[in-house]
């Protein structure tokens, strides 16, 4: 026997016993609903009934149409209720007893509709003796008719009501035997069949353990011939699905990640086009604000163009004119169109002017080229045209552009001007040189007036006429360096003035300055100090005469202008080649300096720093004029700085070539090295130079400001080693 049927067998005993169960409970159940249903019928027409002959006696005591409604509504009812219980009635009694109760309905009625039309009509008409003795006998026969039907009904409740007893007891009994049936088949049938199938159930549930942990892999091995072998063979293919669905599965996560990753992609995708389309909408949007604002520039660059003062004009390399302005048309005579007819490889005055040559190099080197013509054109115009010609791209094509300027009355004007100049230059020259050649005719009185009046006064004269001599003197050589400055200037505007090329001594020429100006530096206690740094060749060769008087311009200005303090000249030697040097000098003072208004007109001819110098001071004003003149012939140049209240610094560099075998000045202590020197002044500058001058030649210095502190001084060093006597011009 099958395992199927040994199962089937076990449930199906509990199944028939249920079912039989049911199935009598069911017809019961039935039975019983209809007799409860049936005796609650009747239970409600006997209700209904009371209730029609409470509501006659109510309409009896006080008829009313609405209580007439009432009544009529409950007799319906209640003959509902009659309709409903005739369908269940299952005996002659019943049925007996059921027609009892229908009569006396249908009795009732007519009654009611004959007492309802007397009490209609009662109201309204006066009632009379008769009329309510009748109404009183339908009243009461209603009444008698109604009650008749209520023990008629009560009867009926009391058969049902038994009967469904009947029933509930039938079905008891025979549930109760087929249970106790049921509790003797049932255990001794199961007992047997789960001995049999256990272990088999065994087997399978370890294997089933194994293939729940996650081996899908793992097979039963069960060689039954009933359900549980079918079972077996089941599950072994369903461990084979679950592997199979497994590697579906995982295919189908790999599946749905690729799937995510490419909606992830597509919805990046789709939010980087909305991004291209809006950006293309808002770059659309942009281009034709682009387009707009170029019309207008176009516009206004054309308006530009056409109303420039400047004449435009714009070829193709092949000559062909693509653009020309109304003022080119007006400067070469012609009108646009002609303008525009021609092509510069064919225009005459081109190739004449070399305007031609210079449009080629422009497009060739793509460079700006800068060009003054003067020429005809060929409308027969006469003009000097300034041209600017450039290359440039228009479409990807090299175009030649020319920017033209009429400089016609310009060049006129220029024309006149050089004229002038030249005529005043002329005549200025033959002055110069009228100057120049006179020199010598102007210079010789004047030298016999100023030495035939120092000899005067070496006469035994008396005190006036010695003062007046004196005066006549001075006069003279103020007069005398008033007309050497005049002719000097004259010579250097002529170009008549040449240097000369002599082996000179640097120390002599500065040695004669400073004598020759010490004497009013001693009148005014000023102080000048020279400095040559060492590296100033000992013989230099140049034009003393002309350097010298470079040095005594500016130091005599110095000595002029500072009425306390010192004058400082410092040579120095920065630059050699082959066989020449670059001195520079420095002239400083602490006079009353200059602002820089002044100093812009300070280097020219008849010009001082302010007016009322040349009052106070004296002068022609021509020595710095003449002075820079002479820097520039040596190749060099000069410069002032100067603070108003606190002095002035001339500094000029110039060119002289040093002769072969010259070196520095040997110093005159060369075998004097380590020795200790007291240098003893009260000026800070003097010292200074002394001491840098000192520590050249090896010496050790000391420096005292006064007589005490250089008694001082003594007392503590001694073995000191004075030098006296030593020229100091370095």
């Amino acid at each position: 026997m099958k395992l199927i049927l040994k199962l089937h067998l076990v449930g199906i005993l509990p199944f028939i016993a249920g079912c039989l169960i049911a199935i009598t409970y069911l017809f019961g159940q039935n039975d019983l609903n209809a007799a409860r249903e049936k005796a609650m019928l009747m239970d409600d027409l006997y209700k209904s009934t009371a209730n029609l002959i409470l509501m006659s006696h109510e309409y009896a005591n006080l008829p009313n149409e609405r209580r007439e409604n009432q009544w009529r509504k409950q007799f319906r009812i209640t003959t509902g209720y009659l309709h409903q219980i005739e369908n269940s009635v299952s005996s002659s009694t019943e049925q007996i007893l059921f027609d009892e109760t229908h009569d006396y309905l249908k009795q009732a009625l007519p009654l009611f509709e004959e007492y309802a039309n007397i009490r209609s009509n009662g109201r309204k008409s006066t009632p009379t003796v008769d009329n309510t003795t009748y109404n009183k006998n339908l009243e009461i026969r209603l009444a008698l008719t109604l009650k008749g039907a209520l023990p008629v009904e009560e009867r009926l409740h009391q058969i049902s009501h038994e009967r469904a007893l009947a029933l509930v007891k039938r079905q008891n009994m025979i549930g109760l035997g087929l249970l106790a049936a049921l509790a003797l088949m049932l255990p001794l049938l199961t007992m047997t069949i789960v001995r049999n199938i256990s272990k088999s159930f065994w087997l399978l549930r370890q294997s089933m353990a194994e293939v729940a942990s996650g081996n899908f892999s793992k097979r039963i091995t069960f060689t039954a011939k009933d359900e549980l072998g079918d079972l077996s063979n089941h599950f072994n293919e369903m461990a084979e699905q679950l592997e199979s669905t497994t590697t579906s599965r995982d295919a189908l996560w790999a599946e749905i990640d690729e799937r995510e990753r490419s909606e992830a992609a597509l919805a990046t995708n789709r939010q980087m086009l909305q991004n291209v389309l809006t950006e293309a909408i808002q770059q659309k949007e942009a281009l034709q604000e682009s387009e707009q604002r170029l019309e207008e520039l176009l516009n206004f660059n054309q308006k530009i163009i056409s109303e420039s003062a400047t004449g435009i004009v714009v070829y193709r390399e092949d000559g062909a004119c693509v653009l020309a302005n109304e003022t080119t048309a007006k400067i070469v005579g012609a009108t646009v169109a002609q303008v525009r007819a021609q092509n510069f490889f064919n225009i005459p005055s081109w190739k004449k002017s070399g305007l031609l040559e210079t449009a080629m190099r422009a497009m060739e080197t793509k460079n700006n080229q800068h060009h003054e013509v003067h020429l005809t054109t060929s409308f027969g115009k006469e003009v000097w045209l300034e041209c600017n010609v450039s290359s440039i791209l228009r479409g990807g094509e090299p175009h030649l552009m020319l920017i033209l300027n009429d400089i016609s009355q310009y060049r006129q004007a220029e024309r006149i001007l050089i004229e002038a100049k030249q005529s005043a230059e002329k005549g200025n020259r033959a002055k110069s040189e009228f100057l120049a050649n006179m020199s010598h005719e102007i210079r010789t009185p004047m030298n016999a007036i100023i030495g035939l009046t120092q000899l005067a006064m070496g006469m035994d004269l008396t005190p006036k006429l010695r003062d007046y001599l004196t005066k006549v003197h001075a006069s003279s050589r103020s007069l005398l360096g008033i007309i050497n400055d005049i002719l000097d200037f004259s010579k250097i505007e002529a170009g008549r003035l040449e240097l000369e090329a002599v082996d000179f001594d640097m120390e002599q020429v500065l040695e004669t300055t400073t004598t020759l100006l010490a004497a009013k530096a001693l009148e005014k206690n000023i102080e000048i100090f020279v400095e040559v740094k060492p590296t100033v060749p000992c013989v230099l060769n140049g034009d003393p005469l002309r350097f010298g008087q470079i040095i005594n311009n500016l130091v005599g200005n110095a000595v002029k202008f500072t009425n306390a303090g010192e004058v400082r000249i410092v040579v120095d030697c920065t630059n050699r080649q082959t066989d020449r040097v670059e001195l520079n000098v420095l002239v400083e003072d602490t006079g009353i300096g200059m602002t820089g208004e002044q100093i812009s007109q300070l280097f020219r001819p008849f010009h001082q720093a302010d007016g009322s110098i040349t009052r106070r001071y004296g002068g022609t004003g021509l020595g710095l004029a003449i002075t820079r003149s002479l820097v520039s012939k040596m190749e060099g140049q000069i410069g002032v700085e100067s603070i108003p209240g606190k002095g002035s610094q001339f500094r000029f560099n110039v060119w002289m070539k040093e002769p072969i075998g010259s070196s520095p000045l040997p110093h005159p202590c060369q075998n004097l090295h380590f020795k200790t020197v007291l240098v003893v002044d009260d000026s800070t500058t003097a010292r200074e130079i002394l001491r840098y001058t000192l520590e050249k030649w090896g010496l050790e210095v000391e420096e005292a400001s006064s007589g005490e502190k250089a008694l001082h001084l003594l007392d503590i060093i001694g073995n000191l080693f004075f030098v006296r006597n030593i020229s100091l011009w370095y």
